[in-house]
């Protein structure tokens, strides 16, 4: 999971509250203010694409974006996670039909970071992580979906998706005429 999470369930334990503690880790640690914890949940989970993978699958897109808007409270100024966030945002139609196909937006170019001045680092790992977890789909130890047959998948020729940083906050779908 995050780099400083790990959750697990002993017999007897409760799968609820396992799954409450997976469900609410960054609003409990973005409320106790320890900057030491705010930033282990920034880099083991925000900005980790394994634990944003197993969320959207798990809990939906809801959750992730209100883990986003507490950690944003406290640190509003982050670009990285705005970026991810807007990649969310664009991928949003694709992520609702399936979230397995998050993987492949990413890597289609959400994360091209083309509208910045500077690569950031973070982002570009996430953007590489989503590209491995594409080409080793059927290997990931741990992922909900580790097999291809378990859905959908698309592998990315190119990076033609539109890129997180743009002005287009959303990508809207399933409508007929002008907006």
């Amino acid at each position: 999971m995050g780099v400083f999470i790990k959750f697990r369930c002993d017999e007897g334990g409760s799968h609820e509250a396992l799954s409450s503690a997976w469900k609410y880790v960054i609003l409990h640690a973005c409320n106790g203010k320890d900057e030491t914890q705010i930033q282990a949940i920034r880099s083991g989970c925000l900005l980790d694409f394994k634990w944003q993978f197993e969320k959207l699958q798990r809990f939906g897109f809801m959750a992730i974006s209100g883990d986003f808007d507490v950690y944003f409270k406290i640190h509003p100024d982050d670009r990285a996670c705005t970026l991810i966030l807007h990649a969310f945002n664009l991928s949003l139609i694709a992520l609702i039909k399936n979230p397995l196909l998050l993987a492949s937006q990413m890597a289609g170019g959400r994360l091209t970071m083309k509208y910045e001045g500077e690569k950031l680092p973070v982002v570009i790992r996430f953007e590489d992580d989503a590209r491995f977890w594409l080409v080793n789909r059927d290997k990931v130890v741990g992922s909900v979906a580790v097999s291809s047959k378990d859905g959908a998948h698309w592998d990315p020729v190119t990076k033609a998706l539109l890129s997180a940083g743009n002005p287009c906050l959303t990508v809207f779908g399933g409508h007929k005429g002008d907006v």
